[in-house]
């Protein structure tokens, strides 16, 4: 009788392991590609991942407030190439100076990554040196149900070892789907 609860046991923890497996991979898998279409810059590619009616926060900083995150909704993703408008976007070297800028150059100026300097990534922990100010009310706090990717480059050395950067590919389960809710950045010097 022992014997047959362990082995029921082990089995339901084996599953639940590979399903819990299965479910990293395919977060990562979903991680990678956004991961690609920012270093190309096809950022329209973006929708297939977007809930049309959540669309996807942008910030400058994991470690900033929520609010003073970037609101971008599915129509603006879908239109982030034609759209010529000039927003007043936040950025976290001075979040009360916004910067006027169009969508696609907030993109292509904060998220354009060499992905050869890529040097490590991580499911749900933290590589950089996060902030103290690390709060609850962070994006990943606020966002419940979420998981993240952080990738971490290197340092180029333009500016000795100490100009880093990480991005961070946030998705949320809905409907047993995970959705890309936000993508944030974290850096020194860069």
């Amino acid at each position: 009788m022992k014997m047959k609860v362990l082995l029921i046991t082990l089995l339901i923890f084996t599953m639940k392991t590979y399903a819990d497996d299965k479910e990293i991979q395919l977060v990562r898998d979903k991680a990678d590609a956004v991961i690609c279409i920012l270093e190309n810059q096809n950022y329209s590619q973006l929708l297939k991942f977007l809930d049309k009616s959540i669309g996807v926060y942008v910030s400058d900083s994991i470690n900033i407030p929520f609010n003073e995150y970037n609101h971008f909704t599915y129509e603006q993703i879908k239109n982030i190439i034609t759209d010529e408008t000039i927003y007043s976007l936040k950025i976290n070297d001075d979040p009360s100076e916004p910067w006027k800028t169009s969508i696609l150059h907030y993109f292509e100026s904060r998220f354009t990554i060499n992905h050869s300097l890529l040097s490590k990534s991580s499911f749900n922990k933290y590589i950089s040196e996060i902030d103290w100010y690390m709060g609850n009310e962070t994006i990943l706090n606020e966002v419940k149900n979420s998981l993240f990717i952080e990738y971490y480059y290197v340092p180029s050395g333009k500016y000795g070892d100490i100009d880093w950067i990480s991005i961070f590919v946030i998705f949320k389960k809905i409907d047993n789907n995970y959705i890309l809710v936000g993508i944030s950045r974290n850096y020194m010097g860069a």
